[in-house]
This record gives structure tokens, sequence and C-alpha cells, in this order.
């Protein structure tokens, strides 16, 4: 059989070099007591951004608009760009609904949260949406 199964959804090589850590993941403190289940959360939820933002720099040919989005099998010249626009759009919409749960835990971080989810939307400004998620967690000590 010729065609090849795709990659799994985890970054690809390709996507990890194209996505070094920001200064901020890096020297993020966890200085506040959070459970085992909240901090896996945040490192899920920072991890599904990088992915994110490494798959629309590393495949410019997958598309996040959904008008756009083959809804047919592709043939096999176009199996690439659909298969990287499924994972696009799947965690853009994830990370959309993280933003949301967290607009509404942290209601006095709606207007910047809301700017995050815009920019998802768009695939633009990782380093801000990484951003505006750090200073909400860390307004939020405990």
């Amino acid at each position: 059989m010729d065609y090849q199964a795709p990659p799994t959804p985890a970054l690809t090589q390709i996507e990890s070099s194209l996505t070094p850590p920001t200064n901020s993941e890096r020297t993020m403190q966890n200085s506040i007591n959070l459970s085992l289940e909240e901090s896996s959360q945040r490192v899920l939820l920072l991890s599904i951004i990088r992915q994110f933002y490494g798959i629309l720099m590393a495949f410019p040919g997958a598309t996040l608009d959904q008008s756009e989005f083959i809804m047919h099998v592709p043939d096999k010249s176009e199996s690439r760009d659909y298969f990287n626009s499924v994972r696009l759009q799947s965690k853009q919409r994830r990370i959309i609904d993280e933003l949301s749960n967290m607009e509404k835990d942290y209601p006095e971080h709606m207007e910047s949260l809301e700017l995050a989810k815009s920019y998802v939307e768009q695939g633009t400004n990782r380093e801000d949406v990484l951003s505006i998620v750090e200073s909400v967690w860390r307004s939020c000590k405990v």
C-alpha cells in the first residue's frame, strides 16, 4: 500500500525545533501551592499552545479557515495538508475551550483572556498568548 500513516499528533522533530520554549516558560517559578491535577492542567495547556503554533510554523499548507476545510477523503497530494489542518483546528478548539474555562475561573481577567482567544483564532502572537495565560496564573497565588 502506498499510503503512509500520518505522524502522531505530538510535536514532530521539525515542529519542536521551530518552537523553542519561551523565556517565560523557562523561568516560570512554581511558587504557589498547586494540586497535582491543576499543575498538570497548566503544563498541558502550555504544551497544546506550543504544539498549535509549531504546526502553524512548520506546515504553512495547513489551514485554520474551516470554510476551506476539506470535507472529503483527500487524495495523496492533499493528505498532508488535510491531516495538519485537522490537527491545527483540533488544537485551536482545545485552547479556546481552555481559555473559556479560565474566564469562568478568573473573571477579573476576562478582557486579557478574550484577547488571547482572538490571537489563537487568528493564529498569531504566540508569545502574547503564553504571557497572558502565565500572568493570569501568577495573579492568583494561594
